[in-house]
């Protein structure tokens, strides 16, 4: 089967995604194959269906939908996970980490309401609140699971939980930092010697995937990338004091449906 962590931006989708594909691997029952850009997604078509036709889980990440998604989960070929967060948070965090402000930061909340209002109406799609994961994330490791299908112990979610904390992601994100550098260092080295390319091959004789840069600056395993975290944390109602009063008259408006439906205000 195939899932897809479907998460609006910055809302805690990459989270998600690691919960899963750490309940799923460390059960033995499939693997996590990674994030996947929108523009990508129609050359996977084919593969996706075997992963979705196969007994063992496939996890993926995606912000945009797959088109024949309500169809293949009605099938039983996918399972969609996703996140949902206040937009008004969500337009705190992308000013910060993307400096995006104005007509492209609307596109971006644009484009996320959207998706979470055609998710809404998948039957069966697992949804979950960001508040909610920072929280009590062994709770919501619980309700993944049960989605599932699957019964892990107590002790396996707790693992995750604790594997998962904001505190433990951090470091994950500075190892991740320190190989990346130290990869950079050794193809420089490589290259001075002129042996860069023999070095290479030989290494993608047994890892066809190995490059020495990321294409898309993360981790391949956790999908996590430098800044994935902001120095505040990710915090619960930042958009109180760091949105100016006229941006969030702005967004109570132009996203009223979506506060009320999502539960952040009262009709």
């Amino acid at each position: 089967m195939l899932i897809v962590c479907n998460g609006m931006f910055r809302s805690g989708s990459t989270l998600q995604y690691n919960l899963v594909r750490s309940l799923v691997e460390k059960m033995h029952l499939g693997e996590g194959k990674g994030w996947f850009p929108w523009e990508q997604l129609p050359e996977m078509e084919t593969q996706f269906r075997q992963w979705g036709e196969d007994q063992r889980f496939y996890i993926i990440k995606s912000h945009a939908l797959l088109p024949y998604s309500a169809e293949w989960q009605a099938s039983g070929l996918l399972k969609i996970c996703y996140t949902y967060r206040d937009v008004r948070d969500i337009a705190v965090s992308i000013k910060r980490k993307f400096k995006q402000e104005g007509k492209e930061l609307y596109r971006l909340l644009n484009k996320s309401t959207k998706n979470y209002f055609q998710l809404q109406e998948i039957e069966g799609a697992i949804a979950q609140k960001y508040e909610d994961m920072i929280k009590d994330l062994p709770g919501e490791i619980r309700r993944l699971a049960q989605g599932l299908g699957q019964s892990p112990s107590e002790q396996l979610v707790l693992e995750i939980a604790n594997q998962w904390s904001l505190d433990n992601t951090r470091k994950t994100i500075s190892k991740f930092c320190r190989q990346s550098q130290q990869k950079k260092e050794i193809h420089h080295f490589l290259q001075e010697l002129k042996i860069d390319k023999i070095t290479t091959k030989t290494i993608q004789s047994f890892n066809p995937n190995f490059t020495w840069n990321n294409r898309y600056q993360h981790d391949d395993r956790s999908i996590l990338h430098p800044d994935h975290i902001s120095s505040k944390g990710g915090e619960i109602g930042g958009w109180k004091t760091q949105l100016q009063p006229d941006e969030i008259q702005t967004i109570n408006t132009r996203y009223h449906s979506y506060l009320v439906k999502a539960g952040y205000i009262e009709q």
